[in-house]
């Protein structure tokens, strides 16, 4: 392994001045990215701060807002989402906390009870409107979603009818359907 020599004048010439990447001095001066980087570490060679980079890239026309924000593949909305896709709201008391909470909190004029599970009504997690939210004691919530299966089940059997094309006159029986 043969020890590279770098002239850290030549380096501050190429990276401050004419405002070059890391990777274009390594090549300018022939040595590996990684290399000059852990040089530069080494010697505390001084660094453009993440601000300082974000800035020359876009003064050379190569930082892409091509898929930034509402066009990336990846976009939410802009919320973050907990693991089981609840929008999360930050509190500004250092925590997260879902939406649907607040909303049901803030709609009801009271804090959510201990322990109490929030519901989507139409069953869509992050359709947080006053209205499609509500909330009560987990047993109940156990209770209510075997139901909402239920009716679901009917209701796609029913859908998948139709778009066969079948002419069947489906008749509820208001048993079989629930109402929340």
């Amino acid at each position: 392994m043969s020890i590279v020599s770098i002239d850290f004048e030549d380096v501050a010439e190429l990276y401050w001045r004419r405002e070059m990447t890391v990777a274009e001095v390594a090549n300018e001066l022939g040595v590996k990215p990684n290399t000059l980087r852990d040089r530069m570490k080494q010697v505390g060679f001084p660094v453009r701060t993440k601000r300082e980079y974000v800035q020359l890239m876009k003064r050379k026309g190569r930082l892409s807002t091509t898929w930034t924000g509402s066009r990336n593949i990846k976009w939410r909305g802009g919320m973050p989402k907990d693991g089981s896709g609840y929008v999360m709201v930050w509190t500004g008391e250092r925590k997260y906390v879902r939406r649907s909470h607040l909303v049901w909190e803030q709609s009801r004029g009271r804090k959510l009870p201990e322990g109490w599970v929030v519901h989507h009504i139409n069953g869509v997690k992050d359709d947080d409107k006053p209205e499609n939210v509500a909330a009560c004691p987990p047993i109940k919530h156990a209770h209510l979603i075997p139901k909402l299966l239920s009716t679901i089940s009917i209701l796609k059997r029913e859908n998948d009818a139709l778009r066969s094309g079948q002419a069947l006159l489906i008749e509820h029986r208001e048993e079989e359907l629930v109402g929340i």
